[in-house]
């Protein structure tokens, strides 16, 4: 793996960290951004996300990455959600 993969985890941190300081705007703007790459890491032939024998092939760290870019959308989904509410 190239640390690529490590970096954009990384980018995941940054609005958990800013929190108190994010604007709903920017929130709703980050969700499209980690949902276009969710597809974009997805992998040619999925095969599951296997975690007992490590990565085994290139597919399953493509789709460990897809994963966790879904993951980190719907959480900045629920960081809007909760945005709006503290604004309210």
């Amino acid at each position: 793996m190239d640390g690529t993969a490590h970096n954009k985890q990384g980018l995941g941190a940054v609005p958990s960290i800013l929190l108190g300081k994010l604007k709903v705007w920017m929130v709703l703007l980050l969700i499209p951004v980690y949902c276009v790459l969710a597809i974009i890491h997805w992998p040619p032939e999925f095969e599951g996300v296997a975690l007992n024998d490590g990565m085994k092939t290139l597919n399953i760290e493509l789709a460990r990455e897809s994963l966790g870019m879904g993951i980190t959308a719907l959480i900045m989904v629920f960081y809007a959600l909760v945005l709006r509410q503290k604004k309210n």
